[in-house]
């Protein structure tokens, strides 16, 4: 071995550690998450739900999710479509399948779109639970049972998952699994909920007790957050209630993005957000995405043993990331590409907050 090479290996070692601590942390912090409720008891008749789902411009994305509601094993729920100002035919196909529709106009101000419809559509609940869902996710036929149930029995006021991830597209697949790990890699399970600055949860399937919801001002609190998941489960701790986070593989699923522009598009608008709200795991995750990028220019200069051993052990390490995915583990070999494509999407994010031009579904986030 030269001196050169020597010294690069030695170069190398602070981010190899970096990034195998991170990793191992980030899977072991989401499969320290428990599952729900395997065999939910019978609900008792109080035991009602009302369906909140936000929606702009969903008409693509609400038959799915429609049909799955409709085939839930659950004796009462009520499915609320709430249209926000969609310029497509959501309300159309909520109506076709003879839901419930909130259709809404102007956009006060101070208000972000998604808190302004699952805020109206909350006021309109007469149910003991609320549930707020997004477009784009599907759901078993025991899925609000097993929550419900789980809810019950952990004495949860506010309970959330993190359902299955689908990935179809070369960039869904690449960037997604690498973006959960990145997510789970500046949390801490034991701190999880215990209070507001650590709040964790999931935009895409919330349950809250109706009760709860209120006293907290719900989604009228966090109107302008951007990260109005994370902003609700700290103010329900705020006010005394409890925040319990799960697994759902088995039982939801969700399509987030569809296409490269979907993920830029999506990651920007709460990348910056996400790490503001949480220092920590934000600095956790820019340490990643340092080394990891890192690494990757290192590839494309010599000596290369030592950038080529760090890829191949951390690609096995991020490995049962890709896999929960339901991808082969050899697409972990493509995280470095992952890596440079979310630290631009990073810095896109940062300097759009920095110049207050966030847009989501045609609209300016404050």
């Amino acid at each position: 071995m030269s001196l050169a090479s020597s010294r690069a290996a030695w170069r190398s070692l602070p981010a190899f550690v970096i990034q195998v601590v991170g990793f191992q942390q980030s899977w072991r912090h989401y499969a320290s998450l428990p599952e729900l409720e395997n065999r939910p008891e019978p609900p008792a008749p109080e035991e009602s739900v009302t369906i909140v789902i936000p929606a702009r411009n969903e008409a693509g994305r609400l038959p799915r999710l429609l049909d799955s509601l409709s085939r839930l094993d659950y004796p009462a729920f009520r499915v609320l479509v709430v249209d926000d100002a969609s310029e497509d035919g959501t309300a159309h196909v909520a109506l076709e399948r003879r839901c419930e529709v909130v259709r809404l106009r102007a956009l006060p101000e101070g208000w972000l779109g998604k808190s302004w419809a699952c805020w109206n559509g909350a006021l309109r609940s007469e149910s003991k639970w609320i549930l707020f869902t997004d477009a784009d996710t599907v759901h078993g036929p025991v899925s609000l049972g097993r929550a419900v149930s789980t809810a019950n029995r952990t004495g949860a006021d506010m309970l959330s998952v993190f359902p299955c991830q689908e990935c179809r597209t070369l960039w869904e697949r690449i960037i997604l699994p690498f973006a959960y790990c990145l997510y789970f890699a500046g949390i801490r399970p034991d701190l999880v909920n215990t209070g507001p600055r650590d709040a964790l949860a999931n935009g895409q399937y919330i349950l809250i007790s109706k009760r709860v919801y209120l006293e907290c001002e719900g989604h009228s609190a966090v109107r302008s957050s951007i990260v109005e998941d994370l902003a609700l489960a700290a103010r329900v701790i705020s006010v005394g209630g409890t925040v319990r986070v799960f697994r759902a593989q088995s039982d939801v699923s969700v399509r987030m993005y569809q296409s490269l522009g979907d993920i830029v598009e999506g990651f920007s608008k709460n990348a910056a957000s996400f790490a503001f709200f949480r220092l920590g795991s934000g600095i956790v995750v820019v340490g990643l995405l340092v080394t990891a990028l890192s690494q990757t220019s290192r590839l494309l200069r010599r000596p290369l043993w030592p950038a080529i051993g760090s890829w191949l052990a951390c690609s096995r390490l991020i490995a049962p990331w890709y896999r929960e995915f339901g991808l082969d583990g050899r697409w972990a070999f493509a995280y470095p590409i992952a890596a440079a494509a979310f630290q631009l999407i990073a810095i896109r994010s940062l300097v759009k907050s920095l110049l207050g031009a966030q847009h989501w579904r045609g609209r300016r986030l404050a």
